[in-house]
């Protein structure tokens, strides 16, 4: 794999749905995600930083 993202950011809502859908479902393996920082907002999402742990 080429590595070429430095680092992950998603954005979590303070929302529980039944099903939903895998954001990396098309990934040939899995990845191995260091979590660097979390940053809660009033509005309750959550930022969460990850970084992926390089060999």
């Amino acid at each position: 794999m080429a590595d070429l993202i430095d680092e992950y950011r998603p954005q979590i809502p303070p929302l529980v749905l039944g099903q939903g859908k895998a954001l990396f479902a098309q990934l040939p393996e899995s990845r191995h995600l260091n979590l660097v920082q979390a940053i809660p907002f009033p509005s309750g999402i959550v930022v969460h930083i990850y970084q992926p742990q390089r060999s």
